[in-house]
């Protein structure tokens, strides 16, 4: 038997019964509790929104139900932002260390990081995924990572999730979006216990490239957003890295729109940064875009559903083996082998699984699931499970 390399296939000999299946299309559906904040800490309203840009404050316990903290062995190091129950998404640069999933634990509903509040919920975290053109040599771009919780977050008045941009959803040059986290309240100041918040305004391209052009080594990238006030005073800092930059629809809910990156210092401003000296120059705030790794986001979110639901066939499949042998004459099938299929017909790394008559000598598939019934041919694709 034909195997691909790095390829295990596995083997299973039994007796199939089946009645009949139904395949439904896979589908990432967005939480109907995303975005929408229980505990607001003022009503929205576009002339809110001018009178609260001045400066960062603290929060309301449970205004920011999507905000995490990642820990390393109990202390704080980088924000992250809850967009499923099982989901988190933070910076790339926060995860790199190796075996970092040894220690690594995601606590939702904090507010005061010195003590543990009615609330809290705090998962180790099963595998993370970085984004491939992630390069740590060039760390501003494409710095979007996803943690899989080994668990699910219960959903609450103070954890929720926050809602993924639609796809081309894009927020204009001047529209007011809050940051949050535990970072330093200034450079090199000390780090708050408790969450604070800052309203900053998005930046249009040729603002932000503008901005970074006059760093002593310019920077480009394909995700990079900018946020922030030309003569400085408002940004996110040291210890804000990974967390959310969530700008809310007018009256509506609260979109994940950024994850905080970095900044050439905090708050410096940039406006004069030619009459300065190189290390004495400032940036805006930079987030990953979010709308320009979306479709990534919600692959590797929807591959996880469909590998449940692969497992979930398989046990259905399985858990028939053996019974029901009364009914031999229609719903008695042998031969099992799960093998991958053909590049040409379904996705690279995906099994495709063939129920189909005897008498069809031509398929689909190397080698497939044979399920052989009367004048039925019955196909399942899904992840590889191996």
């Amino acid at each position: 038997m034909h195997v691909l390399p790095g390829k295990l296939p596995v083997l299973l000999m039994g007796i199939v019964c089946i009645t009949e299946f139904h395949v439904v299309p896979f589908v990432l559906q967005k939480d109907p509790k995303c975005g929408q904040k229980v505990h607001e800490t003022n009503p929205w309203s576009y002339l809110n929104l001018f009178t609260r840009i001045v400066g960062g404050s603290q929060v309301k316990q449970g205004s920011h139900p999507w905000q995490v903290s990642l820990k390393r062995r109990q202390k704080h190091f980088c924000g992250g932002t809850i967009v499923s129950a099982q989901w988190v998404v933070t910076a790339a640069h926060c995860i790199l260390e190796r075996n970092i999933l040894e220690y690594l634990n995601v606590t939702a509903g904090e507010h005061d990081l010195r003590i543990r509040e009615n609330g809290e919920q705090t998962l180790p975290v099963k595998y993370v995924i970085k984004h491939p053109n992630f390069d740590p040599r060039r760390p501003m771009n494409y710095d979007i990572a996803l943690l899989k919780l080994d668990g699910a977050f219960n959903f609450s008045s103070s954890v929720l999730p926050a809602c993924l941009p639609d796809p081309g959803e894009k927020f204009e040059a001047g529209y007011i979006c809050t940051t949050c986290g535990w970072g330093r309240l200034n450079e090199n100041g000390v780090l708050p216990q408790v969450l604070y918040e800052v309203n900053l305004p998005i930046l249009n391209r040729k603002e932000c490239s503008r901005a970074l052009s006059s760093l002593k080594k310019p920077i480009q990238g394909d995700t990079i957003m900018c946020a922030g006030f030309p003569d400085g005073g408002k940004d996110a800092c040291q210890g804000d890295s990974g967390g959310p930059l969530l700008c809310q629809r007018k009256h509506g809910v609260w979109i994940l729109a950024g994850v905080v990156s970095w900044g050439m210092g905090c708050a410096r401003g940039w406006i004069d940064n030619e009459k300065k000296k190189y290390y004495e120059r400032g940036s805006p705030g930079i987030f990953t875009d979010l709308s320009a790794v979306l479709s990534w986001i919600q692959e590797n979110m929807s591959a996880d559903l469909k590998m449940k639901s692969s497992t979930l066939l398989i046990n259905v499949l399985l858990a028939y083996l053996g019974k029901e042998k009364e009914r031999q004459e229609e719903t008695i099938f042998h031969f099992v082998v799960f093998k991958m299929a053909n590049s040409q017909t379904v996705k690279e790394n995906y099994i495709f699984l063939e129920v189909s008559n005897s008498s069809i000598k031509t398929t689909n598939c190397v080698y497939g699931l044979y399920l052989y019934r009367k004048e039925i041919i019955y196909c399942f694709i899904f992840p590889t499970l191996i």
